[in-house]
């Protein structure tokens, strides 16, 4: 009886989470005029080693918003690898805010992409070809890539929301990924001390975490941390913005 009634005073709690997640997610961007444009540029480490750049922006053109990150190798190794990997993310505007309509990866920016996503808002189906195989998965709303959840933590932060639950599309597979915000964190830069804002993802059954960190009221992150279980890490420094 007594588990029976912790479930049964469960109910309400989590009735009310999801009406609150419901709500944030219909209401979510709906007003496009506070995004803006940006140009970012990153220093790019791998297990504490610097190992190349990277240029992230966002723009709009035609009614179109397009995410864009070029990376490119530094020093020795530029001899390791002629890769220069991009990605590419487009969203269209609707009266819901903004929805994802194709998203392309590849290893060499003059070469088509090697990856291809085309999210069908009106069928709501997700196609996906990398080449050698296709498949089709359907399209929950919303959903988000690894470009678009840049808009999310602004939003959260404005909503007074600290986790959200969300999903999340990679490669041509869904997944259920929980977004959890940390307000005013203190974090190192050489001898500086920054206050920012931590938004910590996890993604089911991954095996690494991502970390982003943003300061002031730009989309482009101050800081991109990739965490492996393995310990092999990935970390992006923003040096410059526009």
């Amino acid at each position: 009886m007594k588990n029976y009634n912790k479930r049964l005073c469960s109910i309400p709690c989590r009735l009310v989470c999801v009406i609150a997640l419901v709500f944030f997610q219909n209401t979510l961007l709906a007003d496009n005029s506070e995004i803006r444009p940006f140009s970012a540029r990153y220093d790019v480490f791998r297990n504490h080693q610097h190992v190349g750049f990277a240029h992230f922006k966002l723009n709009k053109h035609n009614g179109m918003w397009t995410w864009n990150m070029k990376t490119r190798p530094k020093g020795f190794y530029k001899w390791l690898t002629r890769k220069k990997p991009f990605a590419e993310t487009r969203m269209t505007e609707s009266p819901d805010g903004l929805l994802l309509s194709q998203e392309l990866k590849g290893d060499y920016k003059n070469k088509p992409a090697k990856e291809k996503t085309w999210f069908d808002q009106d069928k709501k189906i997700i196609y996906y070809t990398n080449g050698e195989k296709k498949r089709e998965l359907d399209l929950p709303a919303p959903v988000y890539n690894f470009q678009s959840i840049h808009l999310l933590p602004a939003t959260m932060k404005q909503d007074g929301l600290e986790r959200i639950e969300i999903n999340f599309y990679k490669r041509g597979k869904l997944f259920k990924s929980t977004l959890q915000l940390e307000a005013d964190v203190k974090i190192q830069q050489d001898d500086s001390e920054l206050r920012v804002d931590k938004v910590t993802q996890v993604l089911d059954g991954s095996d690494y975490k991502m970390i982003y960190y943003y300061q002031g009221d730009t989309l482009a992150p101050l800081k991109i941390e990739q965490l492996k279980d393995d310990g092999n890490n990935i970390v992006m420094w923003r040096n410059k913005l526009d």
